[in-house]
């Protein structure tokens, strides 16, 4: 059963993008945290190593886990040593952790390189958006708390559909109802 998933909302508006990213949303009636994409290290899920896609990879393939060239991450045998493929010998974590020291260091020359990564908002003529955040958004991840529903929904349960735009969708609150209106 899927606990969790992701929704990526394009704006094209900056405004429009720090409302969302400023207000608490709810999607069927669940508070949803919302985080501005940021550019991040890409990572081949080939070798493990940072810096390329699997399609541009001449690397041998690696376990994510254990940096085995001996069998896929899949395959991966139960207790076995994690091992990050690029920080080698010694490592004591996988290769996706993102604690890890060289995804934390290709992390900050991104932050450099690219300054809105440290922003909270998208830049717009409002000062308030041209704050850097001091939290470091591209090392931390999201900690989440998934909500668990005894049993899923069916089309019998959910009862008729209701129609609404999408931004009343996104602004109900958690008893699942829509905002009061305005008028």
């Amino acid at each position: 059963m899927q606990l969790l998933a992701s929704l990526k909302v394009s704006c094209s508006l900056a405004e429009a993008a720090n409302a969302l990213l400023r207000e608490h949303v709810y999607i069927a009636g669940h508070l949803i945290v919302i985080h501005k994409d940021i550019r991040e290290p890409i990572q081949c899920n080939k070798c493990h190593v940072y810096g390329h896609i699997r399609a541009k990879c001449t690397n041998t393939s690696k376990c994510s886990h254990c940096a085995s060239e001996s069998h896929s991450s899949l395959e991966c045998p139960i207790g076995a040593t994690t091992q990050c493929t690029s920080c080698g010998l010694g490592s004591n974590h996988g290769s996706a952790l993102r604690k890890c020291p060289i995804f934390i260091k290709h992390c900050h020359d991104l932050d450099t390189k690219y300054p809105e990564n440290s922003m909270p908002y998208f830049s717009t003529g409002d000062p308030s958006t041209w704050v850097l955040n001091l939290k470091k958004l591209s090392v931390l991840a999201p900690i989440t708390t998934p909500w668990i529903e005894q049993s899923a929904p069916t089309a019998q349960t959910l009862g008729p559909c209701q129609q609404t735009s999408l931004m009343d969708f996104l602004k109900m609150g958690p008893s699942g109802s829509p905002p009061p209106s305005s008028s």
